[in-house]
């Protein structure tokens, strides 16, 4: 099975595990608001410098695994010092690089690409279903996109967390619950 074959299998699955789940909810009786899912940032912003290795630690990856000189002060200085996370780099991809892409922050931009599609074809099935149902969206990818809405890279910061808040303010405050019409809030 091609890769378009498996995510097409994986939307259709995902749909009518969230339809069911979904039908199940409004047959309680409540209002319902869905909310999509926001983009983790995996993505740090570029270092101004290369932090200068413990010599320690690159005895010891050179020592651990067996890697030339060049190569663990290169993991090291990608890993920011931290020696475990250096050594999980050396183990990955052949290639040392903190430039996965052109004009990249470092290599953790090689997760940010994989999880905007999974996070693309999440919403993609909670929208259609809240079309299909005439429910609101708080649409979180356009409300928690910058940094200082983060507490981490999936987390929200207190920022974060405010935005959302008000956006349920906003949706309990001016929703048309009678309409039936899908309306989406950021």
């Amino acid at each position: 099975m091609d890769a378009m074959q498996q995510v097409t299998k994986l939307h259709k699955a995902l749909s009518l595990s969230y339809n069911c789940m979904i039908d199940a909810l409004l047959a309680t009786g409540k209002k319902l608001c869905l909310c999509t899912v926001y983009n983790p940032r995996y993505a740090s912003p570029p270092r101004k410098s290369a932090p200068t290795p413990n010599e320690e630690h690159v005895a010891q990856l050179i020592e651990l695994l067996g890697v030339p000189r060049e190569r663990a002060v290169r993991a090291l200085s990608i890993a920011k010092g931290d020696l475990e996370r250096a050594a999980n780099l050396l183990m990955g991809p052949q290639e040392l690089t903190d430039e996965e892409e052109p004009g990249s922050g470092n290599i953790l931009n090689a997760m940010q690409g994989p999880a905007e599609a999974a996070v693309a074809l999440l919403n993609d099935v909670i929208t259609n279903v809240a079309i299909a149902h005439g429910l609101p969206v708080i649409s979180l990818k356009h409300l928690i996109c910058g940094p200082e809405d983060y507490a981490n890279s999936i987390e929200p910061s207190s920022v974060g967390g405010a935005k959302i808040a008000d956006a349920i303010a906003k949706v309990l405050q001016t929703h048309n619950w009678d309409t039936g019409i899908c309306s989406i809030y950021k």
